[in-house]
């Protein structure tokens, strides 16, 4: 009985998986650079906003509690308080005013920084600051003999990184790949607080380095990935098992020459019992 297998049929049977395969690297390049939240630098800028007017908000209403400066003042304070605080996305430091000497820290939040002194007294009340380890937004409240000095956190940006101290934004670090803050207007976004005064722009760093990658782009193109190995081992053990037949049954070698479709060979099965 005669059998006949051509790379037409073989590739109908596994077409379709180069067809999800290109399918799914389409769908990914869709995603990566229109439909991801950091796929442009007004998106960007929409985002890091929305940050800091959130954070905004909840200082206000920590600032305009007056049970909270009473609290503050007399240093009695329960430990729902201060986990409360502790749970703040912002760094919040209440000092006391005393006639004559200067003014003393007497709670916080954080380890991690110090407001300038200059925060603390000078005017404004409120702006954008570099510190130590990085750039922040930052707003000043006074009730009574109490100051609060809140710090927002927008970007880290230590003198010396490493694994653990990383310069990167604070609310999503695979910003920092393709962004950066820079006071410089040109060619940049200006990023405002919630009562509309400007902070800081934002800019996009060359499209050379542009590296962005989202999770749902990322698991499409593993996924095409994998379809494509599925294929192309296929093809190599159809060409291996083809290469041995010809070495076995030099009649499948010279049919092909002579066929008018080189693409198709015969199995030799019946001019010859396997050896």
């Amino acid at each position: 009985m005669q059998k006949s297998v051509t790379i037409g049929q073989f590739l109908y049977k596994n077409i379709y998986l180069l067809v999800i395969a290109a399918w799914l690297i389409t769908i990914s390049f869709v995603v990566d650079n229109y439909w991801s939240a950091n796929a442009s630098l007004k998106s960007v800028q929409k985002k890091i906003a929305g940050y800091i007017h959130e954070q905004e908000s909840d200082i206000v209403s920590l600032a305009t509690d007056s049970s909270v400066f009473r609290k503050i003042d007399s240093g009695n304070y329960e430990e729902d308080f201060l986990q409360n605080l502790s749970r703040k996305k912002y760094f919040v430091f209440f000092y006391r005013s005393a006639e004559s000497q200067p003014q003393s820290l007497i709670c916080w939040n954080t380890q991690k920084v110090l407001p300038l002194p200059s925060m603390i007294s000078d005017k404004p009340t409120e702006g954008f600051v570099e510190l130590d380890n990085g750039y922040y937004v930052w707003h000043r409240y006074e009730s009574g003999k109490i100051k609060m000095l809140a710090l927002i956190p927008v970007k880290w940006n230590y003198f010396i990184s490493n694994d653990y101290l990383q310069n990167e934004f604070v609310i999503d670090k695979s910003l920092s790949v393709n962004y950066d803050i820079t006071l410089d207007p040109a060619n940049a976004l200006i990023v405002k607080s919630k009562d509309g005064t400007g902070l800081f722009y934002l800019y996009e760093k060359s499209s050379s380095s542009i590296n962005r990658n989202n999770i749902v782009a990322v698991l499409l193109k593993a996924v095409f990935h994998s379809a494509h190995l599925i294929i192309h081992p296929a093809f190599f053990n159809f060409y291996l098992a083809y290469t041995q037949m010809v070495d076995r049954f030099p009649c499948v070698d010279h049919f092909i020459t002579q066929h008018k479709d080189p693409l198709v060979f015969h199995s030799c099965t019946d001019e010859f019992q396997a050896v």
